[in-house]
């Protein structure tokens, strides 16, 4: 350029890959490139700076940037302190240094001396092999020290789950008792039949924050309800790799040799029981998603022909002179997939779904279990003032804590005079007004009374006639739970139920439903119906 009389305008570029460096590097860096450009009388009009971001990606947002500008022809030259810090894969840096010469920008390294002679390009090439080596190298060497490390059940890095926190000493998890409480909380109102919407709703009203001590979202509830460290099993190398572009996909796995999995290996806080049934919970979640469907179809994955074994799915269609609508269940087996189709009959949805909630509803709002569903409501109140009383004592040590605080920086005003911390007051004196509220929601609950039979059974009554309207919010939920499958033959219908023996004074966990058969002829279905 200075041959051709050509202005020499430049822009740099710093990075740093991970919090082992620090600010100083990047200061280390443009300190050198400055020192360089003002040596060759080069002007610096820019600085592209990316902080902890690896060369092994091209996912750095300054470098994207300075990529993009490169066209506007503002500058001709790109200065950076070493080569591995434009990019530490072959691959990339002929890509993007081909596209800065496209747009007639050259690249000048600090340490290397590069030009455009052939000794040059068989040095760069050296050098970019030798920075993606030691890339590679490094990779290798890390994942062998965390493969020791997770062998012997320590943390290896980032964030870990909500309820635990990792020991200073040990290097292992440990249960965070406050944290292991939100996390119950989800798994059980998840078994109870709550959605996401829900559960999300009443850990705000508990003012339980994520782990990161924000807001809880679908994704995250999911996450934790998927995450089996929670049953006392560790686990480490799950997730695949990345790809080409450095991305990793969470829900994909690796094969079972290559996973470390220590049972044992963390506090449980979960039992396998519960853990397995949300897995079952999840399944048929995704097999019981209609949201794309014309027509709701209330027992979508619960029925089965008995003839070849096969779901029985949603069909609509139009026949006749007067082309009427007729919404079914249909073997999915007649449109002859296999080697016979089936020629079990459609059954009318509509009439088979209000003959199986009319049985749903006397075995779920059973008035001789009145008695029974009383005390077991008012022993649930009871423990919920337990789990209140728990929740009172943190939310009351948070709140002197916050006075604290409050009382820390009050006199540091009055002290200095500083008006920069007002701002910080405020916000501690907001988080105190919204623990006040949380407190005086918990200890109403602690405050509640016992609830007449008379209550109930009115209550009751009203939810049962919603039940078979199918009105009531819950209706999918609780045929989830007390549906066990209906099997369709040619004659008849088998509608295998979960019956709940609220007579028995051992437990009131749903895990002791027992299976009942009711047995009818098809064509009584129409009848009891009609």
């Amino acid at each position: 350029m200075k041959t051709q009389n050509k202005t020499q305008i430049a822009v740099a570029y710093a990075r740093f890959s991970s919090d082992n460096q620090r600010d100083e590097s990047i200061d280390a860096q443009l300190r050198a490139i400055r020192e360089y450009a003002d040596s060759r009388k080069i002007t610096i009009i820019h600085e592209y700076i990316d902080r902890a971001k690896s060369a092994t990606s091209d996912d750095r947002p300054a470098f994207q940037e300075m990529i993009r500008d490169s066209a506007s022809h503002k500058f001709n030259i790109v200065i950076i302190h070493k080569l591995d810090r434009f990019a530490r894969n072959r691959f990339d840096s002929t890509f993007y240094k081909r596209e800065l010469h496209r747009n007639g920008v050259t690249i000048q390294s600090v340490l290397e001396n590069i030009d455009d002679s052939p000794e040059s390009i068989i040095m760069e090439s050296v050098l970019e092999g030798m920075a993606e080596y030691y890339s590679k190298n490094l990779a290798r060497e890390v994942r062998k020290g965390m493969k020791e490390t997770a062998l012997k059940c320590q943390h290896t890095g980032g964030l870990p789950p909500l309820g635990y926190d990792v020991d200073p000493n040990t290097k292992k998890l440990v249960i965070n008792e406050s944290e292991s409480r939100a996390v119950k909380i989800i798994f059980t109102m998840f078994l109870e039949g709550n959605g996401y919407v829900k559960i999300i709703k009443e850990l705000n009203n508990r003012g339980i924050k994520t782990k990161r001590g924000g807001l809880f979202a679908k994704n995250v509830i999911y996450g934790i309800l998927k995450n089996r460290k929670y049953t006392g099993v560790y686990i480490f190398n799950r997730a695949t790799s990345k790809d080409i572009d450095g991305k990793r996909n969470n829900h994909t796995s690796k094969s079972s040799d290559e996973i470390i999995c220590i049972k044992d290996g963390v506090p449980r806080i979960i039992s396998d029981n519960d853990f397995e049934k949300v897995q079952e919970r999840l399944n048929s979640r995704k097999r019981l998603d209609t949201t794309k469907a014309k027509e709701k179809y209330l027992l979508t994955g619960k029925i089965i022909c008995g003839e070849c074994e096969h779901s029985f799915c949603g069909n609509r269609k139009f026949s006749g002179r007067n082309k009427r609508l007729h919404i079914t269940y249909r073997c999915n087996n007649r449109t002859g997939r296999d080697c016979i189709a089936c020629d079990n009959k459609e059954i009318n949805r509509d009439r088979i779904e209000q003959y199986t909630l009319k049985i749903l509803s006397d075995i779920i709002f059973d008035e001789n279990s009145m008695e029974q569903i009383v005390k077991n409501y008012n022993d649930f109140i009871q423990k919920s003032s337990s789990e209140s009383e728990n929740a009172i004592q943190d939310i009351s040590k948070k709140i002197a804590d916050n006075n604290r605080r409050i009382d820390n920086i009050t006199n540091t005003i009055a002290e200095t005079g500083n008006a920069t911390l007002v701002t910080a007051l405020e916000n501690l004196e907001i988080e105190r007004d919204r623990l006040h509220a949380q407190l005086l929601k918990e200890e109403n609950k602690v405050s509640s009374r016992k609830v007449d039979e008379s209550v109930i059974r009115a209550a009751f009554m009203q939810a049962k006639q919603m039940f078979e309207s199918k009105e009531l919010e819950d209706t999918s939920q609780l045929i989830n739970l007390y549906l066990e499958k209906i099997i369709v033959y040619k004659e008849h219908v088998d509608i295998i139920v979960n019956v709940l023996p609220f007579f028995s004074d051992e437990t009131d966990d749903t895990s002791y439903l027992f299976k009942k058969t009711i047995s009818v002829l098809r064509r009584e279905v129409y009848r009891e119906v009609e």
